[in-house]
């Protein structure tokens, strides 16, 4: 389901059961997973990868270039990397190349500068992690070892 005044721009794929609020951005060449919510006013830049089951935050931004155009064109921009059941809250700004792991969870107002393990509690500016989240709250929980 694709909200009011939301654009998905060309080659950008919604999975099945996903939702993109009301308002919401979708650059070119991003990947929405199945069953992912992305809540209203959001922004996915150009090549963001998300996987299924994450949930987005309203009003939460991602980006794709850290030198705002003045990279060279052999070096294309590349978006963040949301792995499978990461909820990142709202408001939260991802920088470009990040990857926040599979269960992972980004507080409101968060703006993360680097990786975030899988199952990290993240907050602050910029990000830092805080504690663990629990296997109760995780879509997979994490195996012995």
């Amino acid at each position: 389901m694709v909200g009011d005044q939301a654009h998905v721009r060309e080659r950008s794929s919604i999975g099945p059961g996903a939702v993109i609020g009301r308002g919401t951005g979708v650059e070119h060449d991003v990947a929405v997973g199945a069953g992912t919510k992305v809540q209203s006013n959001c922004y996915l830049a150009a090549r963001t990868e998300v996987e299924a089951d994450v949930f987005i935050g309203p009003g939460a931004v991602t980006a794709n270039d850290d030198t705002m155009g003045r990279h060279p064109p052999e070096r294309p921009s590349r978006g963040p990397l949301l792995r499978r059941g990461c909820r990142i809250g709202a408001g939260a700004v991802i920088r470009p190349e990040v990857e926040i792991g599979a269960d992972a969870f980004v507080a409101a107002g968060a703006v993360v500068v680097a990786d975030v393990p899988a199952g990290a509690v993240v907050m602050g500016v910029p990000a830092r992690q805080v504690r663990e989240v629990p296997d109760e709250d995780r879509v997979s929980p994490p195996g012995p070892g």
